[in-house]
């Protein structure tokens, strides 16, 4: 093996059973499921494609075909370098700032997988990998909020009795199928109880003495939407697969036999990125009842109150339209 790639392997061993492991797992779990996302979605990144831009604000132009390749590309190398480095550098931010510069473009790209991934890779550039210690105590803080205020505000979205009458009996039609199409009573009425469990799940997340039981609820939530969603229940959109194993296997890095606390000097090394995270996670989502922020980036996928639309065209209209439509 040459000399750079012992190297290579060897200082990630090293991270991998130090005093960032924790950190150093998160970053590799990350990158991964990001790098799945990236595969699993080429025509949401690329610009020839039938399904119409939607950019930020109409008067940006719209990213050449070729460019728009390149910048793709661009994507998928940054994430697998911040993979496979022990010390990326500012490597996350750089993806950061490209990811976040590119989606302006086109606002469907701000999935939810990819706007949490974009959060934790800030906070994963502010690492010091060189170190071991509090000064990177922050990082963990950050990371744990994110996941938290996605648990706390996707379970306050599922409060509604859309959720309950349409999406949580939709989630269950693969088991009817299973059992012939009896559903027993106590596993159809979960319904009025998932919400309240997510929502705990984010409180659990906070507070070190019950921590390990929101560890337990949120493997349990994400093997039943895996078993649910996956090839072996409605077999529908994939792309969340990889999303709902990195979620369950973020939370075991994170929380697992963690008894740091969120709250005495919550973030202190990092105060402008704290502060844009608890705006972004931890405040912003209320906007979202009120039509002030996006209901995607408010953690209501699968809640049953993100806006539809239905066009309707005549068959003369329909017949005119290319064929990708």
């Amino acid at each position: 093996m040459p000399d750079y790639l012992e190297k290579l392997v060897s200082k990630n061993r090293a991270l991998a059973k130090g005093g960032l492991r924790r950190l150093y797992f998160l970053k590799l779990i990350v990158c991964l499921a990001l790098l799945v996302g990236l595969i699993m979605s080429p025509k949401l990144w690329l610009t020839d494609r039938a399904f119409p831009l939607c950019p930020i604000w109409p008067g940006i132009p719209p990213v050449p075909p070729v460019v728009a390749i390149g910048i793709f590309g661009a994507l998928l190398i940054l994430v697998s370098a911040i993979l496979v480095l022990p010390e990326p550098g500012p490597l996350p931010l750089v993806f950061c700032g490209v990811g976040f510069l590119y989606a302006l473009c086109d606002q469907n790209r701000l999935q939810p997988w990819f706007y949490e991934y974009l959060i934790l890779l800030a906070a994963l550039g502010c690492v010091q990998w060189e170190t071991e210690g509090m000064q990177n105590m922050p990082v963990w803080r950050i990371s744990a909020f994110v996941i938290a205020s996605i648990y706390f505000w996707s379970g306050v979205q599922k409060l509604n009795l859309a959720f309950l009458h349409e999406v949580f009996p939709a989630l269950l039609r693969p088991l009817a199928a299973q059992l012939g199409g009896a559903i027993p009573p106590l596993v159809a009425n979960m319904g009025y109880a998932a919400p309240f469990v997510e929502i705990a799940i984010g409180i659990f997340l906070l507070v070190p003495r019950i921590r390990g039981l929101g560890v337990i609820l949120a493997i349990g939530m994400h093997t039943f939407l895996l078993v649910a969603l996956g090839p072996f229940g409605m077999n529908y959109n994939p792309i969340v697969w990889p999303w709902n194993l990195g979620m369950a296997m973020i939370v075991v890095v994170l929380c697992f036999r963690n008894k740091n606390s969120l709250f005495p000097q919550v973030f202190w090394r990092a105060p402008k990125l704290s502060q844009a995270v608890v705006l972004l996670c931890g405040l912003f989502p209320l906007g979202s009842f009120f039509g002030l922020w996006d209901s995607y980036l408010a953690a209501s996928l699968y809640s049953g109150t993100t806006l539809d639309a239905t066009i309707g065209l005549s068959e003369e209209a329909a017949l005119a339209m290319p064929e990708g439509i």
